[in-house]
């Protein structure tokens, strides 16, 4: 990010992924294509899920009394205070620890 290149992905059904990732399958591959069988989700930027915690949120388990959504807010902070998060090529760094600082999981 800080050498203005934009990180980005597309999301993919967690089934398929959670059995990739342990090994127990492997992705389909299209020869005649040449890139991988598995259908594709919605786009997304590496940048909103370090600039919006709602973003980064999204899709984490809040496990029992919100425990997991804690975490990784608190995760977050870690992170930035660690200097393992860039948030100042395209955005305020003091806002954007604000935002985490501030945000409350809703109940």
């Amino acid at each position: 990010m800080n050498n203005d290149i934009r990180g980005f992905g597309k999301t993919i059904e967690v089934e398929l992924l959670t059995h990739i990732a342990n090994g127990t399958r492997l992705p389909a591959y299209n020869f005649d294509d040449s890139l991988f069988d598995f259908t594709l989700g919605e786009s997304w930027l590496a940048d909103d899920f370090i600039d919006n915690p709602e973003c980064y949120l999204q899709g984490i388990s809040p496990e029992t009394d919100n425990f997991g959504l804690h975490a990784a807010i608190d995760l977050w902070l870690n992170l930035e205070e660690q200097g393992h998060l860039i948030v100042t090529k395209y955005s305020n760094p003091d806002y954007v620890r604000a935002l985490f600082h501030k945000f409350e999981v809703r109940e």
